[in-house]
């Protein structure tokens, strides 16, 4: 899995690049962080999913509540998790805004 992989089939989210899209040591994931705006981790969660069927994700999942949510969904052989939480971090602080951290995989 490189970065131009997860790069051709990673959804355009809004919000800023806390980390860049990076590929874990085995090459086998690639992994990135945004912070995002919203009134809730389960609120941006679902802006995330939005954002993935746009971009023809499939089998969307979205669970989570208020402080920590999740979502999933598969597109052409990739899967693409994304963890969405609250923080008290200056640079991505709660609850206007929530850290989601995304992972990329075949």
């Amino acid at each position: 899995m490189t970065i131009d992989d997860a790069t051709k089939v990673m959804p355009p989210f809004e919000g800023t690049v806390i980390l860049a899209l990076k590929q874990t040591s085995d090459s086998r994931q690639v992994h990135g962080t945004w912070c995002m705006d919203g009134a809730s981790a389960d609120d941006v969660a679902k802006t995330v999913a939005h954002a993935m069927a746009q971009a023809q994700y499939t089998q969307l999942a979205v669970r989570g509540d208020e402080k920590k949510a999740t979502v999933t969904g598969e597109r052409t052989g990739f899967h693409l998790s994304m963890v969405v939480s609250a923080s008290n971090a200056a640079v991505c602080k709660a609850p206007a805004h929530y850290f989601a951290s995304a992972t990329i995989f075949r």
